[in-house]
């Protein structure tokens, strides 16, 4: 008789071996990637042992472990632990919640951590991250360092000419080729796990009353919603000798190949209408107001939960906008600004960020969002000359005393273009009229920022050499006393 059981929560993971040979049981403990201990016990019968080590398997079941088979390929066990895993913390982190209606549940792996928002309202879209213990991320989630260990790729090498360790890319010649295959299959079946996890946490006793009113489900996996798996999708045989590798249970193994395409079928398709509750259940619940949605996304906002600000505060503020009553510009200024910090993707040039920019300049034009363009063009896109274009037009279009502060943050992004753009002459104009301008509003204070601003700039840009110079003469002016 041998057994292998494991046992994993939030702050433990251990495993428990039993080997009975005739009389005497060999037990092995300890911590999982560890030797652990070993203890023999001798008993006077075959019987009374083999009688005595099912008993200690009960007792262990009980407290919560898993009979695992020892002998089997660690790569094979890969999807089964991390879902006995998930399901593990996920309980745990449900049934610290007070007993609730709860109607909105989300599950998320981040790449950092498991995260769970639990909440009475199915508008909420809030999550936190799950204490997780020992968990390792790398050792317990990662496909790729699964494939570095079937093939014995490491991830450093020595090299003794050079003396220092080099990177070791991920590259096979099957499908997963390289670690973008790694992480994107890795996505899809964490979110498969995530949503066979919710199924199970359903039928759990203990978990139940808690999901019975549910209303909207949502599984994430770095970014990438619970759906169907068509990254580079490979042939069919080897979709099949890749889950053959990660997985063992064969209805699993039936899920898997399932969604893995364009478009699911039979037990994918009912796998992901499980989740589909949304869109009947919310339209009855009541509009919240824009001042709500601006609570709201500044709250998600503060948290970096930009997918939820966009989702809580969109369809209000385009509500808003397309509503012939009267609007509050400020409000609306505010939530532009929002919406285009949230819409931030350099993937597609900023679009979507600097159409609601622009639209709260329509509103406020010396307000944030005409700030957060000019930060958008300078950092985020690295446009210069979309940069200048705008501080120029924008600096037309505004009264230069209403907003001081808004006025020199004008001028200072363009002057900046200009050193970046290599326009001596421009630049120089510039930081002259920054200069005069505020020592005439008496602003000795920012004068000193815009000259710490200048002392920023390295000395290995080229823009470096015209602030040195802007810098000889860029000072507060002395007050002459009578």
């Amino acid at each position: 008789m041998k057994k292998y059981l494991e046992y994993t929560s939030e702050k433990s993971s251990k495993f428990w071996k039993i080997e009975v040979d005739e009389k005497t049981h060999i037990i092995s403990y300890g911590k999982i990637g560890t030797n652990g201990q070993t203890n023999t016990k001798e008993f006077t019968t075959v019987e009374a042992a083999i009688k005595e080590g099912e008993k200690l398997v009960k007792a262990k079941l009980k407290k919560g472990y898993l009979i695992l088979n020892q002998e089997e390929d660690s790569q094979k066990k890969w999807f089964e632990r991390l879902n006995h895993k998930i399901f593990t913390i996920y309980k745990a982190a449900i049934l610290k919640y007070p007993i609730k209606e709860y109607k909105y549940i989300q599950l998320n792996w981040t790449g950092q951590g498991f995260a769970l928002g639990l909440s009475p309202n199915p508008r909420d879209g809030y999550h936190e991250y799950i204490d997780n213990g020992d968990w390792h991320n790398e050792d317990e989630t990662s496909l790729e360092s699964v494939y570095r260990q079937l093939e014995n790729i490491p991830y450093e090498k020595y090299d003794e000419e050079d003396d220092c360790e080099y990177e070791v890319d991920f590259e096979r010649e099957e499908w997963p080729k390289d670690s973008s295959d790694c992480f994107e299959l890795e996505c899809f079946l964490i979110n498969v796990g995530l949503g066979l996890t919710y199924i199970r946490l359903e039928k759990d006793k203990e978990v139940k009353k808690y999901l019975d009113k549910i209303e909207v489900i949502k599984i994430i996996s770095s970014d990438r919603v619970l759906g169907s798996f068509t990254y580079n999708s490979p042939d069919k045989d080897t979709q099949k000798n890749v889950v053959q590798d990660l997985l063992k249970n064969d209805k699993e193994r039936e899920l898997i190949l399932d969604l893995w395409g364009k478009e699911a079928k039979k037990t994918g398709l009912k796998f992901l209408k499980h989740f589909q509750r949304e869109v009947t259940k919310i339209k009855d619940i009541p509009a919240i107001t824009l001042k709500e949605a601006h609570e709201q996304a500044s709250d998600l906002r503060d948290r970096y939960r930009n997918e939820d600000v966009i989702e809580v505060l969109q369809p209000v503020l385009e509500r808003v906008l397309n509503n012939s009553e009267t609007k509050n510009p400020e409000l609306i200024e505010k939530c532009c600004n929002i919406m285009g910090e949230a819409s931030i993707d350099n993937r597609n040039g900023c679009k979507e960020s600097i159409y609601w920019f622009q639209k709260g300049i329509e509103f406020v034009p010396n307000g944030r969002c005409a700030i957060s363009l000019m930060s958008l063009y300078e950092l985020d896109i690295d446009d210069d000359i979309a940069l200048v274009a705008f501080c120029e037009n924008h600096l037309q279009r505004i009264n230069l005393e209403d907003n001081v502060n808004h006025t020199f943050e004008c001028y200072r992004h363009l002057g900046r273009g200009y050193l970046s753009l290599n326009n001596k002459e421009k630049a120089v104009s510039t930081y002259q009229i920054i200069l005069d301008f505020l020592t005439r509003m008496n602003k000795t204070s920012l004068i000193e920022y815009a000259a710490k601003d200048l002392r920023k700039i390295e000395d290995w840009f080229d823009e470096y050499k015209i602030a040195i110079e802007i810098l000889t003469w860029f000072k507060i002016p002395e007050i002459e006393v009578d």
